[in-house]
Parts: C-alpha cells; structure tokens; sequence
C-alpha cells in the first residue's frame, strides 16, 4: 500500500494542510486585531470555503479527463502565493478578498490530490488507505495552530505568512514527484452535464458529510475566540489533541469498515461528535476543552475518512474526480455555512448557545445515515 507515489502524495498533502493549519488558530484574532468582529471572522474564513465550493465540481470534472498531479501543482502555486499576500492586508473587505483566491488554490489541490489517492490506493483497503491518506492534514492540525500562535506571539504575523508560504511551495515540489498511474477505462468518462460536476452516486455520502461540517465549523472557525473569552487557554492545544487521536486512529478505523462496512464506523462517529460539542459548550477550564477535543477527535476520525471512502466505493474509475469533488465539496459549503451561521449565534446568544446548537447537527448526520442505509438497503431487496 505504501508505495513511492501514495506516500509521495500523503506528504504533499501533509504539506497543504500545514499550509492552512498554521494559520487556523490566528486568523480569527487577525480578523479583530485590524478592527473586525466575532461575525466578521467566522465571514473571512467562510469566504474560504465558499469559494473552494464553486471551484470543487469544476475541478472534479477536470481532474477526470486531465493529469491530476498537474491541477495539484497548480493548487500548490496558489496556496504558497496567497499566503504571502496577507501581509499587507489591514482590511476586512481585503482580507476576504484574499481568502476567496487562498481557496481556490485550496480546491484544486485538494480535489484533485483526494482522487489521485483513490487511484493510488490497493481496492481490497480502500478505507484503511483513505485513512492513512488523510494522516497528513492531523499532523498538520497536530502542529500547525500551535505553530501559527507561537509565531505570532514570538515575531508577529509576517513570518506567520511567510512559513505559510514556503509550506505551500513543499506541496508544490512534493507533487512534483509523484508519478500518476494511466487512467483505468470506464463508463465515468462518457458522464455530461450536471453530473459530471456533481455526481449522483456521491450525494449520500456527502450529505452525511455535510452534517458533520457544520459541526467542524464550530470548532476550527470560532474555537479560538471562545477559548480567549472563558480562559481556556491556548487554542492550539486542542487541535493537537484534537490531531494525535485522529492520527492513531485513522488506520485502525479504516480497517474496521472494510471488515465490517462504512456504517458501523459512521454511525457511532456522528453520535460522539454530539457529545463532545454539548461538553465543549460547558467548558470553563483548559482540562475540559482537551477531553472535548479526544471525544470529537474519535467522532471525526471514525466519520469523515470513512465517508470518504464510502464515496470512493459509489462512484466507478473515472467518476473518482467527480466523486472527491462533490465531497470535498459538502465539506467546504458545510464549514462555509457554519462558519457564518455559528458566528451570528455566538455574537447574539454566546458560545454556550451557539455550541448546543452545534452538536444537534451529530444526531441530525446519524438520523441522514441511518434512513439512506435504510433505503438503500430498500433497493437492493427489490
């Protein structure tokens, strides 16, 4: 499984995530350093996933009738370049402006690099590869946001931005180096229309996927704000945490739901992130806020390598651009989403409101899961 190029294409994808990463835990206090508000932050990161949104289908789409490895240099470029250009932003207006560009570079990396994973992974271990394939983005999470917090503290935010940009330029090298297998025949290359940009195979999955995004929001949108108001102590505490349990985690969970099938692993998933987001919502000290972040750590690392790889499965050989970008997609739209919607609560009723209502979007992504297994199930019986 772990070949030169899948392993090539775990440490470029550790390289982009630690590019976005490093900036997560201070964007928001960057957003109300330059004369923002709690709704203006969760709007500038919103701005980054709305965009990635627009780009995601029309990069799936491209990703399956050109080289992937060439749309993920051209991501790379991006993110290294964007980086650099919030140094002189003092703006909001601004600021949005450069992560609308931020996320575009954002899609087309990570679109384009989730695809070529699927087709560099073995199909017997398929949910153990997705697993070890998103590795990357928790060492990222691991290090970055307390890296981004050390930076600014120690030299400010211009080497915040410039270690964002030299990670994006190792993405770009990394990728360099991979070499991407032919193309597989398949009826997927014959899909037009809509659904070459938004495959219907995938829209099950992805829904679930959706549920459990806004919940993400919650946390890697407004995390930092709520920990500086309750004195919960440094922010990139939790998303190491948060990093390391999804980081031992990963494999292991992927090999159940190979064995036993994605629902087992999911299901019981989405109902943790429930609980953890109810604890967070009564977090008063730095203790509390790191069981949350084991609890939503195990929710996520069972539910979200796992829908993944229940996209894979749905979609045929040359859909899997398709498939990743409508997933990537659900993803984006439901931290975009969230992101704004989770700042508005929390600026009108607090944090503790604002995280109830967050962790209701766990039992909503079971009640999803289980009716669409349910139904499918239907399906197959008659």
């Amino acid at each position: 499984m772990f070949t030169r190029d899948f392993s090539l294409a775990i440490l470029a994808n550790l390289f982009s995530f630690a590019s976005m990463y490093v900036l997560l835990a201070t964007l928001p206090l960057y957003v109300v350093a330059i004369g923002g508000t709690v709704s203006d932050a969760g709007v500038v990161l919103a701005c980054f996933t709305l965009s990635a949104v627009v780009v995601r289908p029309v990069v799936g789409r491209l990703s399956d009738r050109r080289a992937k490895k060439a749309i993920m240099l051209a991501g790379a470029v991006i993110l290294a370049v964007s980086s650099l250009l919030y140094a002189p932003v003092h703006s909001v207006p601004l600021l949005m402006a450069v992560r609308v560009f931020h996320g575009v570079g954002w899609a087309a990396f990570g679109t384009a690099a989730s695809a070529l994973a699927a087709d560099l992974a073995p199909l017997s271990r398929r949910g153990e590869a997705m697993g070890y394939f998103g590795v990357g983005m928790n060492v990222a999470m691991a290090i970055g946001p307390a890296l981004g917090v050390f930076l600014v503290g120690w030299t400010g935010y211009g080497s915040l931005f410039l270690t964002a940009m030299v990670l994006g330029a190792a993405a770009a090298l990394t990728t360099a180096g991979i070499a991407e297998p032919r193309r597989a025949p398949g009826r997927g290359a014959l899909q037009r229309g809509w659904r070459s940009f938004i495959l219907p195979s995938a829209l099950f999955p992805s829904a679930v996927l959706f549920t459990n995004a806004l919940t993400y929001a919650s946390v890697v949108a407004l995390l930092p704000l709520f920990a500086d108001e309750a004195g919960l102590g440094n922010p990139g505490l939790f998303f190491t945490v948060f990093s390391v349990v999804v980081l031992v985690l990963r494999g292991p969970l992927g090999r159940v739901s190979d064995r036993r099938g994605r629902v087992t692993v999911v299901a019981p998933g989405l109902s943790v992130t429930f609980v953890a987001l109810l604890v967070l919502s009564q977090a008063q000290s730095t203790t509390t806020m790191l069981v949350v972040a084991v609890l939503y750590a195990v929710g996520v690392g069972a539910a979200q390598p796992t829908l993944m790889a229940m996209t894979v499965d749905r979609a045929g050989p040359q859909e899997r651009g398709a498939a990743m970008g409508t997933y990537t997609t659900a993803m984006d739209l439901g931290i975009g989403v969230g992101s704004v919607v989770w700042g508005v609560v929390a600026q009108s009723l607090g944090f503790a409101a604002m995280y109830v209502a967050a962790s209701l979007m766990g039992l909503v992504g079971v009640a999803l899961l289980l009716a669409g297994a349910a139904a499918g199930r239907s399906r197959a019986a008659a």
